[in-house]
Order: structure tokens, then sequence, then C-alpha cells
């Protein structure tokens, strides 16, 4: 899939930060083609072709391979590598967080940063460390996101886990200019909500789950785990072992029901 991640070190510059894991840039280019013309005179049916340019289409490419990160119209707005570098070290400024990591995925066409928010939420016990996590896509095949997530992003898997269970979400678009402001006001806004977002949290772990509960969770946890490829009746038995096995963890574990903690 194309996935690349680098560790960062929060104290360096944003431009260091683009250097080490994003050495390279995106660029646009009005689109060229070959176009096969038909002639109804080419008695020796030699193939006919014309260099086509197009006015309001480009293609976004990387300036150090040349690869296609995507197509787009000519409304759209390129947003760099340093403005995103920029406008992420603006949000670590104002929620006082700290760069974990930077990352791509499909060879450029979507990039991703994450600051960990060094707040920690217990949770009925269970500590929950706060990430924020910001991404854009260049082939717009995904809209461009901010966002509080609970899971470290650290390859495609986690990045979609965490977009699908992100709190406090919103989005900024390529068909504007990037405004780095816009998207700290709206981290700010992000932060004011956590304790509404702490308070869910805690009703839904004091609730009691009865077992047929707890088996359709654990199962559905077990059909995320198991290949779907995995013949029938072995997948069914596989699936009904790791379903148990989470359920013994729940009930016997520390802090289970019968742990006597």
């Amino acid at each position: 899939d194309g996935f690349s991640a680098t560790r960062i070190n929060p104290n360096e510059s944003p431009q260091v930060w683009r250097e080490t894991a994003l050495p390279w840039e995106v660029r646009k280019a009005k689109i060229r083609y070959n176009a096969l013309l038909a002639s109804d005179n080419n008695r020796y049916n030699d193939e006919l072709y014309t260099l086509m340019v197009s006015d309001d289409k480009f293609s976004i490419y990387r300036d150090d391979t040349g690869a296609l990160l995507g197509i787009a119209s000519n409304r759209y707005h390129l947003h760099s590598m340093d403005d995103l570098c920029d406008a992420m070290a603006m949000v670590c400024a104002t929620g006082g967080y700290k760069m974990s990591s930077i990352g791509s995925l499909k060879n450029g066409a979507e990039i991703w940063f994450m600051a960990q928010t060094h707040e920690t939420n217990n949770i009925c016990g269970e500590p929950f460390k706060r990430n924020v996590v910001m991404s854009t896509s260049f082939n717009q095949s995904k809209t461009s996101l901010a966002y509080c997530t609970d899971v470290a992003v650290v390859c495609n898997n986690t990045l979609q886990f965490s977009l699908q269970h992100s709190s406090n979400l919103f989005k900024f678009s390529h068909l504007q200019s990037f405004d780095p402001k816009n998207v700290v006001g709206n981290l700010q806004a992000v932060a004011e909500n956590q304790d509404a977002q702490r308070m869910l949290l805690e009703r839904l772990a004091d609730h009691d789950m009865k077992r047929d509960e707890r088996k359709r969770f654990f199962m559905r946890i077990a059909d995320l785990i198991v290949p779907a490829s995995k013949a029938g009746h072995r997948r069914d038995i596989e699936l009904e072992r790791i379903s148990d096995d989470f359920e013994a963890t729940y009930l016997f574990g520390p802090g289970g029901e019968f742990s006597g903690e």
C-alpha cells in the first residue's frame, strides 16, 4: 500500500520534520496526452497521433520521482508539505502537544501527521492516551481532516480505524487556499469538548453488559482478526475460540468481574 511512517523529534523545526519524513514536495502541471486520430484517408492504416493539452485539468505529482498522485481541476488548491508541517507546528504550539510521527500512504497520495497531547484520561481505571491527527489526500479520495483519537496511527489499518472512531472531527478543503489558523482554531474547539467525550466514555464503561451482548461484541472483534479467506468451518471454530478467550480475559483478567480486584 506504499505505507511509510517516520518518528519525529518534537523539538526540531517544521522544516526539519519535512526534510526528515517528507523530503519531497507536491507540484501540479497541465495534463498533456497523445490522442489517436481516426483518418479515412490513411491508406496505409498508420496510427496518427497528436499532442493534446487540457486547460482545466492538472496532474498532481511528486517532484522527486515524478509519480502521479492524483488528477485535479483548476479549482484545486495545492496544500504543500511546508504548509501542512507549519500548520501542525501551530497546532502543537497552541495545544501544548508534541509531534510524534509523520507518514504517507499510497506512495505519497495521502499524508498524515500525529501529535501526542500528553493527556491521559482514566476511564474506570483504564488509561486512554489522546492523539491529534491531521490527514489529507492529493488524489482527493479522502476529505482533509483534523481530529482527536485514542488510537495511535502506525499503519493504514490504524489510520482508517482512528478515522472511524475519532471524536470532534472537522474538515478543511482543497477547494480553498490552506489556512493554518482555521485548523488551529478548530482544534481549540476540539479541546473544549473533551470533558463531554470523557463523560460519555464513563457512562459506556459503567454499562453492565449481559452475556449475549458480550458474546456479540467479542465475536465482532474476532471477525476483524480472522482472515475472511479461511475455510468456513475452520473459521467458525477460530472465531469461537478467540471470542471465548476475550470473554475469559474480560471476566477473570485484572479488574475483571471475577478477578477479586
